[in-house]
């Protein structure tokens, strides 16, 4: 795999959004990534927020993976 970056999301203010800070972000996030020698950036979206995958999307990004967690709450310790 050659070397990339993860970033683990964007999370803009709701008074914020469409505003471009979010674009912002992750462009600058993408230069930097670039100049340490990345070849391929990679985002983190939770399954739900479907708004941030349009917006990813949009970016020129396209979704490579999908996963579950699975949670059990155990009795006291």
């Amino acid at each position: 795999m050659p070397p990339f970056a993860e970033l683990g999301g964007i999370v803009v203010d709701e008074t914020f959004r469409q505003l471009g800070v979010g674009a912002a972000l992750l462009t600058s996030a993408e230069a930097w990534a670039a100049g340490v020698g990345c070849t391929m950036f990679r985002v983190r979206s939770n399954a739900l927020r479907t708004e941030s995958h349009k917006f990813y999307e949009r970016m020129g990004y396209t979704a490579s993976k999908s996963q579950r967690i699975y949670d059990k709450e155990l009795s006291g310790g």
